[in-house]
């Protein structure tokens, strides 16, 4: 059970089997069953093996059991290395012998089309009626390098001699995916703790693994590739228990190109998208977001080398180089993912220059020359000018460049193995073309050592915006105010609807988010009691989009303005075949700031909140944050600070009352968690936020699926 009752499966089973039975498994040459006893044997899987098949008296030279049922006991795993077909049957007979945990590579169930999407029903029902783990189907299966479990028929286990291990677990929803990632960090030394492939996730989901790996003791670093998002709450409710545990979590998001409506009613659904709204709630839980597998793998390779306290260090890199243009390059490569490469203080300086060979270039970048690791005399003092430079209170954390120096190798492996133990800052490591001895010293020093330049940079550019302090749900967040209920039952919306501004008005009344004074007029003569200045705006559940249809007069000042406007906006909607019912007469408001304030719902992730620039500018500019619902209005207002408006033009935000907007954000959230509809956009454009306070000017609410 975790953040708002939801609940995990228990798949240690899975992830930590002392006993596997794979079922059809043979000494065919091919037969993929046969392929991962194969495994099992050469990495020296720890505990048991049960080879199922129905004729065989041996299998890989182990005995043989003709079903599950007369296997010795009941597995704590069964691999069902069986076609799609059988797998049902298999899994009800695995139950019947007490097995709950398995793993099905067999393709041809939901990614398959409808047929393959009943198979895969049945399945989940067969899993459901034993109780049963399932891993897949249509994946490569799973890798613990700790116990040498091996449960996968990858052919790229071939290539591996021995099984290296680490502290970074990955779940993936592609097994090609895994299968390189495995072989991408074997070659720079490194190793995984686990490695799954999850497949369809008919039964287990990727977030069932997170939350595994958030408990695990000996996972530092969580590494994910995902396509998709079954179930948002449960993804999330893992990810806050990593960020509880102090585990930093990489993922590679695969499909980001979606949008969630190609024609949309709202402004909203034009400026939130799929990749948008799975950014924003990543951010919101502390997710490290990375484009590419090489970034995947040396992101999370950087986080797991380093100690927890050394996680969120800050971005103000000291570089260190044997060459001048090395050190030029490197800069600009931090600089351009967003660190800082600040002056070094001239006690560092000169404490760093008495260390090092006359011909060095102490700064930052700092040129230690190759004559520093040649002669004895500089190299024994090398430590002490890294130590130097890495104590400099103006720096966060030391880039060390290395130069291929295979005659020198040692003599740097010795150096980098000083400087960490001469600071408590982290030390990134660059080295081109290094040997493959430096590369298998440095990772059983837990170093990892990044063959470019610039991925180090970038890696670097992650930990600098890494904050162990974002990732936790929003405290004190906002409460429904008891009136809404009231109002919401009042309405009969039982199928899709527009329901327009002034049917809103009294649903934001109702939950205390201010909004602008106005009477529902029917004559001029109803409008002009109200008093001047005014906006007039047509009555219709027709026009999403009043202004731009012609339906809205502002700053109306006079008796003889609300007559020319009156007709001038019933005139446009006969001319468009639209119904009026009367005219919405409200304040004029002042002020020239403009916000959108929106809530919509999400497939994956429920209740959304977003705040971007208003008015007719809204979609021009695509200046929006994201948050997920509930949020607290501190946290609110420090995303809405985020906003691009608020660095480019300062002089039209300078008055926005952040912490009002924020709460007026924040109460938006809860109102929208409290409706009804399982599909809806409830959008607020322009509100009103300056000196003078924060008030909604527009609403429209969208209601898409009841």
């Amino acid at each position: 059970m975790s953040e708002n009752g939801v609940r995990f499966r228990d798949i240690r089973g899975l992830l930590e089997a002392r006993s596997v039975a794979v079922v059809g498994a043979s000494d065919r040459e091919g037969n993929v069953g046969g392929t991962a006893i194969g495994h099992l044997l050469k990495f020296g899987y720890t505990g048991e093996i049960w080879p199922v098949h129905p004729s065989a008296e041996t299998v890989a030279g182990l005995p043989a059991y003709r079903s599950v049922a007369d296997l010795p006991g009941a597995a704590d795993l069964a691999i069902l290395a069986v076609p799609a077909a059988r797998a049902v049957d298999l899994v009800a007979e695995c139950g019947a012998a007490g097995i709950r945990n398995g793993v099905v590579w067999a393709g041809g169930f939901a990614e398959s089309g409808p047929e393959g999407r009943a198979l895969q029903d049945r399945l989940v029902e067969a899993c459901a009626a034993v109780d049963f783990n399932l891993c897949g189907p249509n994946c490569l299966g799973l890798i613990n390098t700790g116990t040498k479990l091996t449960a996968t028929y990858s052919s790229g286990l071939f290539d591996f001699e021995t099984m290296l291990t680490g502290t970074v677990s990955m779940v993936s929803q592609s097994g090609g995916i895994t299968a390189a990632s495995m072989a991408l960090a074997a070659r720079a030394g490194w190793g995984f703790r686990h490695v799954v492939s999850v497949g369809n996730e008919a039964v287990v989901s990727a977030a069932d693994f997170i939350h595994h790996y958030a408990n695990d003791d000996g996972v530092r670093v969580i590494a994910a590739y995902l396509e998709g998002v079954q179930d948002g709450a449960k993804l999330v409710a893992a990810l806050r228990e990593a960020h509880a545990a102090a585990k930093p979590v990489v993922i590679l998001k695969g499909g980001r190109s979606k949008e969630s409506a190609e024609a949309a009613k709202s402004h909203t659904a034009v400026l939130a998208g799929v990749d948008k709204v799975f950014s924003a709630v990543m951010r919101d839980c502390g997710v490290t977001l990375v484009g590419s597998l090489e970034e995947l793998l040396d992101t999370a390779s950087l986080f797991s080398s380093l100690r927890p306290e050394q996680l969120g260090a800050g971005g103000r890199i000291a570089i260190t180089t044997t060459g001048g243009g090395g050190g030029v390059l490197a800069t600009d490569q931090c600089v351009s993912r967003g660190l800082a490469v600040p002056r070094l203080s001239e006690a560092t300086v000169g404490a760093a220059a008495a260390k090092l060979t006359p011909l060095a270039a102490v700064g930052n970048p700092t040129d230690l020359t190759p004559e520093s690791f040649y002669q004895a005399k500089w190299r024994s003092q090398l430590p002490e000018a890294l130590g130097a430079i890495a104590a400099d209170e103006g720096v966060d954390g030391v880039l060390f460049l290395a130069q291929a120096m295979r005659h020198r190798a040692a003599e740097v492996v010795a150096a980098v193995e000083a400087l960490r133990g001469a600071t408590d800052k982290p030390v990134c490591v660059s080295w081109p073309l290094a040997p493959d001895e430096a590369l298998r010293s440095l990772a059983e020093l837990g170093i990892y050592a990044f063959p470019e330049h610039d991925r180090a940079a970038r890696a670097l550019g992650h930990l600098g915006r890494y904050s162990p302090a974002a990732g936790a749900a929003s405290a004190d967040v906002a409460e429904v105010p008891a009136a809404v209920g009231p109002v919401v039952a009042g309405w009969v919306v039982s199928e899709p609807a527009v329901v327009a501004e002034h049917r809103a008005r009294p649903l934001l009344a109702a939950a205390g988010l201010p909004v602008v004074e106005g009477i529902h007029a029917h004559s001029v003569d109803e409008a002009a009691e109200f008093g001047f200045p005014l906006v007039l705006k047509g009555v219709t559940d027709e026009v999403t989009h009043r202004y731009a249809a012609g339906l809205v007069k502002l700053g109306v000042s006079g008796r003889e303005e609300l007559n020319t406007a009156w007709k001038s906006i019933t005139t446009r909607a006969e001319a468009d075949g639209v119904s009026l019912d009367g005219m919405l007469v409200q304040r004029m408001a002042d002020g020239d700031t403009e916000f959108l304030v929106s809530a919509f719902t999400d497939d994956q992730f429920g209740v959304m909140v977003s705040v971007g620039v208003g008015g007719v500018l809204a979609e021009a500019l695509d200046d929006v944050v994201l948050m997920r619902a509930p949020v607290s209005a501190v946290s609110a207002a420090e995303h809405i600070r985020g906003l691009k408006v608020f660095e480019r033009a300062p002089k039209l935000t300078a008055g926005v009352d952040l912490p009002a907007l924020g709460a007026f954000a924040a109460n938006l959230a809860a109102l929208a968690s409290a409706l009804p509809w399982r599909k809806f956009t409830l959008e607020i454009n322009p509100v009103k936020a300056d000196g003078s306070g924060v008030v909604a000017l527009d609403a429209l609410l969208i209601v898409e699926a009841v």
